[in-house]
């Protein structure tokens, strides 16, 4: 879909608009024509100068705050997991020593 910008005076064109693109593709192929002057069949407004620009938009403040507040959960979940992992490792060492010294004491028996 497309978002065109209106002056809410004139109910004018503000000369650019958002596009969501279905795949990275299309978006490629419309990044491609970024600087393009006269692009063939693109019809721009005369104030252009027949120079076409093309630019990925940037996430706004909040977009960037929920993004690293989401990667810093799932990084906490992962630390927990390894830590979690790290002391499941430190028993398992524990009972095989306990094994071994097992093992020992039964051989000294026979």
């Amino acid at each position: 879909w497309v978002s065109l910008l209106v002056d809410k005076r004139s109910g004018r064109s503000r000369g650019f608009a958002f596009v969501d693109f279905e795949d990275e593709e299309s978006f490629k192929k419309a990044c491609a024509l970024n600087c393009l002057e006269h692009p063939q069949g693109i019809k721009l407004d005369e104030k252009s100068g027949g120079t076409i620009q093309v630019s990925p938009a940037k996430p706004s403040d909040d977009v960037i705050r929920q993004k690293q507040l989401e990667l810093t959960k799932e990084r906490n979940r992962t630390d927990g997991l390894e830590k979690e992992m790290r002391l499941c490792a430190a028993r398992i060492n524990e009972k095989m020593q306990q094994i071994q010294a097992q093992r020992e004491r039964q051989l000294a028996l026979q």
